[in-house]
């Protein structure tokens, strides 16, 4: 019984100690969420008024055949993918590898931002080009130098395209993986009532080789916010569950410990009275 005891007490400190991390995770990934969604609600308007501008030029265009407009004749696509750095938030990063698993082939080039993603597609044989980046650390002239390398292979036809795959911020308890076209550029119908008369000068493909480097940096750069702003909030909600699951196993603990202690003391008192008739019956 006293080693039944000394169990349920080790298990009650070891689930309090595990209580106290997922507590901290939970008030840190509250704390990088909150951060991180007000930039996400700035480059939401920045990214939605570049997307508009695009359209507008491209509906005006007069051909549709410039070099950033039409998919390469090539195996292969380049695919930037933004994953967590580090676990403990749920199906987060499961969802993007399940993804990847289903649309991204070993032979398409892959840059990866986030340690987690990285370890994984590599472990795994993907053709993983860059070197580990963590996506909380990774500087705006390292996105610029991805964004810059998968023009460049676009437009050296190494690439048939340039995809990106991130988690997509839907509420503070829904978010779901997406994978969208960087290039080819596209036009988007909904952008067809918006057309007007543009003049390009000097050119519309000059125009285009100015104007798609930033535009990319721009996308990238905002879909990669609200991929964070995902992994903080699942981490967020997944720390939550395991806090009150942790609270929960307490208090299923501190009953069994406090019904095992109540079973010993009685068992302790029955002895003594035990003891005591036996001796009254000798005497």
């Amino acid at each position: 019984m006293t080693a039944s005891r000394q169990t349920l007490r080790r298990r009650m400190h070891a689930v309090g100690n595990t209580k106290k991390i997922t507590r901290a995770m939970q008030m840190l990934a509250v704390n990088k969420f909150s951060r991180n969604l007000n930039r996400l609600k700035t480059n939401i308007e920045h990214n939605k008024y570049i997307k508009e501008i695009m359209q507008k030029i491209l509906w005006g265009m007069e051909e549709m055949d410039g070099v950033y407009l039409q998919e390469n004749n090539v195996a292969k696509k380049a695919v930037i993918v933004f994953t967590s750095d580090i676990g403990l938030c749920g199906s987060y990063n499961q969802n993007l590898m399940q993804m990847i698993t289903a649309e991204v082939d070993s032979e398409d080039i892959i840059v990866v931002i986030g340690k987690k993603g990285h370890a994984w597609l590599t472990e795994r044989g993907y053709n993983v080009i860059n070197p580990i980046i963590g996506i909380e650390e990774v500087s705006e002239n390292q996105l610029k130098r991805i964004s810059d390398r998968a023009v460049q292979g676009f437009v050296d036809e190494k690439v048939s395209s340039v995809k990106l795959i991130y988690t997509k911020y839907v509420n503070p308890l829904v978010s779901e993986p997406k994978m969208l076209t960087l290039l080819p550029l596209t036009k988007e119908e909904r952008y067809a009532n918006s057309q007007r008369e543009i003049i390009f000068e000097p050119s519309e493909a000059i125009t285009l080789e100015y104007l798609v480097p930033l535009y990319l940096d721009t996308v990238i750069y905002s879909y990669m916010i609200e991929s964070i702003v995902s992994e903080q909030s699942a981490r967020r909600v997944s720390m939550d569950k395991a806090t009150d699951n942790a609270d929960s196993l307490l208090e299923s603990l501190e009953r069994t410990y406090h019904k095992t202690r109540q079973a010993q003391i009685t068992q302790e008192v029955s002895e003594i009275v035990s003891g005591s008739r036996l001796g009254k019956d000798g005497l």
